[in-house]
């Protein structure tokens, strides 16, 4: 697989010192490159805590599409 992916998750904040995020992500990091991938997306903006684990920061394009409006019957 060359190509994988990161989800949203959350945590008890009573926890948050313990950093559950950070040692999930660990883990699907090195699961990643133990499957070879050559890229690993943290999916959506730029939260502070992806920071850390980014090598370069790549541009973000967001298209939003509305679908077409019914045409009037002949």
């Amino acid at each position: 697989m060359q190509h994988q992916v990161g989800v949203i998750g959350g945590f008890d904040s009573e926890f948050a010192d313990l950093s559950p995020g950070g040692m999930v992500i660990r883990h699907l990091v090195c699961d990643a490159a133990e499957a070879d991938a050559v890229e690993f997306d943290f999916l959506r903006d730029e939260e502070i805590y992806k920071l850390g684990w980014r090598c370069r920061a790549r541009p973000q394009h967001r298209i939003l599409s509305e679908a077409p409006a019914e045409r009037a019957a002949e």
